[in-house]
């Protein structure tokens, strides 16, 4: 499978999904990068992984509720005063915690237009995390290594099953 294949079928699953299963779907992965965002706060003292934690909790509450655009928003502007910035850090922990508060902020978007390229596009950001990961690991990996790399594989495959 490469990242055409898997986009293509996840755009499909997702589509299929119930609004509580879609928001399920980004929440699991926003869980899963809520610990690089930590890391990253703990190492330079920047950032509020509080702001993080409050919209996951907002989103997990809001799924099977209705959803209140100006929390929603407010959310929104206070995630946006906690996303760092790679010119002023620069690293790869910069990059995970940016994928990491990325992957909420876009969840949030979500609850408010329900359009599912914030999905994908909060998929994407795991992947990367991953494909960052494992090139700060080992930098002479090659693209198609990259992306047929067996952690890459397990990642679309464990997406893939929870859009079932």
């Amino acid at each position: 499978m490469d990242l055409n294949e898997f986009s293509t079928q996840l755009a499909i699953q997702l589509a299929s999904l119930s609004p509580v299963q879609r928001i399920s779907f980004g929440l699991d992965i926003c869980k899963r990068l809520y610990p690089d965002y930590l890391e990253f706060f703990q190492e330079y003292q920047w950032g509020d992984p509080e702001v993080l934690k409050r919209s996951i909790d907002y989103i997990t509450y809001a799924m099977n509720d209705e959803v209140d655009d100006q929390l929603v928003n407010g959310l929104m502007d206070e995630l946006d005063l906690v996303i760092p910035d790679t010119e002023e850090f620069g690293d790869f922990l910069t990059s995970y915690a940016i994928n990491a508060a990325c992957a909420v902020w876009e969840l949030l978007e979500y609850l408010l237009d329900q359009d599912q390229t914030h999905l994908m596009h909060i998929s994407s950001m795991i992947t990367d995390t991953i494909d960052f990961k494992l090139q700060e690991k080992d930098n002479t990996l090659t693209a198609d290594e990259l992306s047929s790399h067996p952690t890459i594989i397990a990642e679309w495959t464990l997406q893939l099953e929870q859009a079932k």
